[in-house]
């Protein structure tokens, strides 16, 4: 079983700590959050300032997941547990929009960024595990054709893909 304190150590794992990469367009991280998230979540009016982002805790960012990723999830009826924990992630990484739109045109429904009745239907009609990792490479092609487009991008793309493939299922224990 995949727990939200599993999924969530995840996501904390793969964001790591501070970053203020030159590069990255959501400027100064730490978490995963972003300078103009961490404005909002604490109602600053403005975009939070280095100083405010570095001082994110790992608590802090443990009780935001949480509460605008978990509990607020459009993914909470994914039955496949994996596949919800990837969907979350995703979520997170790229935002709930495109991750949806990925998952629609992964499975062949129209994409319209939301969880609807017509996506949910189809993804209870196929195996999880195929879901998840026909997930798993649109992921990948959404990541390949980012860096492709915007060449500074590309400094992120090992990373991204990496996080992508830790969600490919090939134990047979897994695939059920």
């Amino acid at each position: 079983m995949i727990t939200e304190s599993d999924i969530i150590a995840s996501i904390l794992t793969h964001e790591g700590g501070y970053v203020d990469h030159p590069s990255d367009k959501g400027g100064p991280t730490n978490f995963g959050i972003t300078a103009s998230t961490w404005g909002m979540e604490k109602r600053l009016g403005r975009i939070a300032t280095r100083e405010e982002v570095q001082a994110i805790t790992k608590d802090d960012a443990r009780d935001f997941y949480t509460r605008r990723h978990i509990d607020q999830s459009p993914y909470r009826t994914v039955a496949y547990e994996p596949l919800r924990a990837q969907l979350i992630d995703f979520g997170i990484n790229s935002g709930t929009g495109r991750a949806t739109r990925w998952l629609q045109r992964a499975i062949g429904v129209p994409v319209t960024g939301l969880i609807d009745d017509l996506t949910l239907a189809c993804l209870h009609a196929y195996p999880g595990h195929l879901v998840n990792n026909a997930l798993v490479a649109a992921r990948l092609k959404m990541v390949d054709d980012w860096t492709d487009g915007d060449q500074g991008q590309k400094v992120f793309e090992e990373g991204v893909e990496s996080r992508a493939l830790s969600f490919f299922l090939v134990a047979t224990e897994d695939v059920k």
